[in-house]
């Protein structure tokens, strides 16, 4: 199993670095697990080149089992350990709006709930247009650029800015009261992925002013990776305000350039026709709401 979701990974990035990361062990681990497959397998997964990888046309068909059979375990695994006297509600969301939007609330819409109504989170590694099948999900947290109906709930408008650690904002003090256009210089901190509707640091640019000279970024394959970058001090990470206000409050991460701002994009949450057929799910669409 551990070798078939590294597999998963690596086919999906076609890079085994990046799977590494996202699976939190070595990049020799990586290559050591699809080794196996392809030995197991008697079948080559991946072509190997100085360039990178490239997965074969056996590799290609066999990703696409792979991720149908895991997202079909995911949602068994959900199902079999489901709330045995009382009602449930399940989420799905990436990882990052689990880590950062849902966990820091878990616990006040646990209560509003009540105790006979169980809150569960099923996470995805990235933001998604569509839920496998057979998904167990009641409500399903998107930005909006990625739903494909008008049933949804906008739970709140996307507030972001740039944010760095206190000390890079010291080291760096004298270009940080420049304008923007002179902020070259500095590293920028960004995601390794498809944008499915969240700002961009072209967005934001275009309102405050782009360096004169293309910035250099440095790209990471989640956002838990690009706050810890910037907490670390390794340059100016994109910061949704929603997503770090305990890092805000706590004084890690400091804002820049006059804050935050918005944008017209919006973070939502759908109801599923499941979800809909529970007054429990349109009650918890209802609490994570920002009414602020």
């Amino acid at each position: 199993m551990a070798a078939l979701v590294t597999f998963e990974s690596a086919a999906r990035h076609e890079n085994f670095s990046r799977a590494a990361k996202e699976m939190a062990i070595s990049q020799p681990a990586v290559s050591r697990q699809i080794a196996g497959l392809e030995k197991q397998l008697a079948v080559r997964l991946f072509d190997r080149s100085p360039e990178g990888v490239t997965l074969t046309a056996a590799g290609a068909q066999f990703r696409d089992a792979v991720k149908a059979g895991l997202s079909v375990i995911q949602a068994a695994a959900v199902k079999a350990s489901l709330f045995p006297h009382g009602e449930q509600v399940v989420i799905a969301c990436s990882e990052d709006s689990s880590n950062f939007f849902l966990l820091p609330r878990h616990h006040a819409l646990q209560a509003a709930l009540g105790d006979q109504t169980e809150v569960r989170i099923i996470t995805f590694p990235q933001h998604f247009g569509q839920l496998p099948a057979h998904s167990p999900a009641d409500i399903v947290l998107t930005w909006e650029a990625s739903i494909d109906t008008d049933d949804y709930v906008v739970i709140h408008e996307e507030s972001a800015g740039p944010v760095c650690s206190p000390e890079f904002a010291s080291r760096h003090r004298d270009l940080l009261e420049l304008p923007v256009s002179d902020w070259d210089a500095l590293p920028f901190l960004e995601l390794a992925r498809a944008n499915l509707g969240w700002v961009s640091w072209d967005d934001w640019f275009r309102t405050a002013g782009a360096p004169e000279i293309a910035p250099r970024f440095k790209q990471f394959d989640s956002y838990s990776y690009v706050l810890n970058a910037a907490i670390h001090g390794l340059g100016i990470a994109m910061g949704w305000r929603h997503y770090i206000e305990e890092h805000l409050e706590s004084g890690a991460l400091v804002p820049l350039a006059g804050g935050f701002a918005t944008f017209g994009n919006r973070f939502c949450g759908m109801l599923t026709a499941q979800g809909r057929s529970k007054p429990e799910a349109q009650k918890c669409v209802s609490l994570l709401v920002d009414r602020s």
